[in-house]
């Protein structure tokens, strides 16, 4: 599915033909945001080395705790310097306040089975919710109907691709990611656990049995 459009996030049809980040689904919407874009688009276009310390924003995805359809938000973020590579740093704190968070990989169409998303999803908690005793997710406990595990706060989820110019990237989350993916996800009673490509998992699994058998023998 295409990337959504920045004003309405509806499946866009045009990009921005200076930095071609910016994804439109008319000449109107993309009129009605130059206002906000014109300021970011000649860092974007420069590449990684003009962004290193300057704000963005991407589109994310917030299951708020208090229930209702999941909420889009232009979460802030930066690209600072992380040794040899350049990291992108999320502001988590618009979603997450100070909590210590923890991250989940989503990589197929729901967790038990499902077919490659050809990127990566990233599902971010509250490490501590329970220890801290926070109130549960009303909007998680209506996808899977009370059947499901009890995630507690704010759940945050982003979009993530392989390196491109040295560094991981966030790009915007789409409908389908949180339709056809995230819901399902949750629907199945995920528990924390990544949903991974069968390799992925197959070597996961592997590595946890091999970790359980070395603590047998000690």
């Amino acid at each position: 599915m295409s990337a959504p459009c920045q004003v309405c996030f509806k499946p866009s049809t045009s990009q921005c033909s200076t930095c071609k980040f910016a994804r439109y689904c008319s000449r109107e919407h993309s009129v009605s945001d130059w206002k906000r874009h014109k300021r970011e688009c000649p860092t974007l276009a420069a590449g990684l080395d003009s962004q290193i310390g300057y704000p963005l924003t991407v589109k994310a995805a917030v299951f708020p705790v208090e229930g209702g359809e999941p909420r889009i938000i232009d979460l802030p973020y930066k690209l600072l310097e992380d040794g040899h590579y350049p990291a992108h740093q999320l502001d988590l704190t618009p979603v997450l306040g100070g909590a210590t968070p923890d991250r989940t990989r989503i990589e197929i169409a729901g967790f038990d089975v499902g077919p490659p998303l050809g990127h990566r999803l990233i599902l971010i908690h509250n490490d501590n919710f329970l220890a801290e005793k926070r109130a549960v997710n009303m909007g998680i406990q209506a996808i899977h109907k009370g059947r499901g595990y009890k995630w507690c706060d704010n759940l945050l989820v982003v979009r993530n691709v392989n390196k491109r110019e040295r560094a991981w990237q966030y790009q915007d989350i789409t409908p389908a990611d949180v339709e056809a993916v995230l819901k399902r996800y949750f629907e199945q009673g995920s528990d924390g656990h990544a949903a991974l490509e069968y390799a992925d998992a197959v070597e996961e699994s592997n590595w946890l049995r091999d970790m359980g058998s070395q603590t047998m023998q000690v």
